[in-house]
């Protein structure tokens, strides 16, 4: 995912000052991530220095709302997880798959669950939505028509088993997500549509967006992204940067031409990914990393390397392995 890479996309932004913290040459700049995600390049920008303004939105609700709970009540979310995972660890394999699926289901009816024994109503859709990722399948995100999640326990015959019947990957690490809170403090934290933000994207404004990648899997919202989206998407990233705004986009190697044609400049990497079943199949992908030139500010994407520090942080990483 983009932890791999996240050192070529921060070398693609504007250089941070170290002094200030600010991006060079846009010091009344914010950073803006319309797909936010799993956070890893915010978190990396964090880590490398910065200390500006950050607007991250998602179209997923769900996750926004545990973005903000992270950022908001550390404390009572890693109570709640904890709460869950004394029970779910110390309970047999068969136990746990129920548990699962259980909390699984409660994604859509919360009062009718057995897992409302382990979460508080407040912290509820945020323990959940992390516990779904660290006891699902590969740790992924995939929801159906109705909006419900509908990854597979990751637990069963490929489940790696300690001594003491604990399987490795279900860990949680209380110090991690109270790092990543400190480093959301100040953030503005926001559900919508991507072409919401990115149309109030100004002159000095530094734009990093993530999208579902063209061609390939985007079922992370019930609505999924179409190719309609995905055309919206790059005529409104070239607007923000004819605007001012320095913009970095990586998708897939098959939207090479929709980024080309409003006058970015596309790069080819290589990126893993994870929705596939079979480990095989979850080999290098062709992508792009494509950055988009303001018309006034030729450097706008300096490739300064020495803010390009390679962390792997993310939401999914939260909770550590045990």
């Amino acid at each position: 995912g983009k932890a791999a890479h996240t050192a070529a996309i921060l070398r693609a932004l504007p250089p941070v000052d170290p002094t200030t913290g600010r991006f060079v040459g846009r010091p009344r700049g914010r950073y803006i991530e319309p797909f936010l995600g799993g956070g890893a390049v915010f978190l990396a920008l964090v880590q490398s220095g910065y200390r500006g303004a950050a607007v991250l939105t998602d179209a997923d609700s769900a996750l926004i709302e545990t973005w903000t709970a992270v950022r908001d009540r550390s404390d009572d979310l890693c109570m709640n997880i904890e709460a869950f995972l004394a029970v779910y660890l110390t309970a047999m394999p068969k136990v746990q798959e129920v548990l699962y699926y259980d909390l699984r289901a409660a994604l859509s009816t919360p009062s009718s669950s057995t897992s409302n024994l382990f979460l508080e109503p407040e912290m509820f859709v945020a323990a959940r939505y992390i516990l779904l990722n660290r006891l699902g399948f590969n740790g992924l995100r995939r929801v159906n028509a109705r909006g419900e999640s509908n990854v597979s326990w990751g637990g069963g015959e490929k489940g790696t088993r300690t001594k003491t019947g604990v399987r490795h990957g279900v860990g949680f690490d209380s110090s991690a997500l109270h790092a990543v809170s400190r480093a959301l403090r100040g953030t503005v934290l926001s559900s919508c549509d991507f072409g919401t933000i990115v149309a109030e994207a100004r002159e000095g404004d530094v734009v990093y967006a993530d999208p579902p990648y063209a061609g390939g899997f985007a079922a992370y919202t019930k609505e999924g992204f179409s190719d309609a989206d995905q055309q919206r998407l790059a005529v409104e990233l070239g607007a923000a940067a004819e605007r001012g705004a320095a913009v970095v986009v990586t998708n897939s190697a098959m939207a090479t031409s929709l980024y080309t044609a409003t006058g970015f400049r596309a790069e080819p990497v290589e990126e893993k990914r994870r929705i596939n079943r079979d480990g095989a199949g979850r080999g290098g992908v062709g992508c792009i990393l494509a950055v988009g030139q303001p018309p006034v500010e030729d450097g706008a994407a300096s490739r300064a390397g020495s803010n390009a520090v390679p962390i792997g942080s993310t939401l999914e990483s939260l909770a550590a392995d045990a």
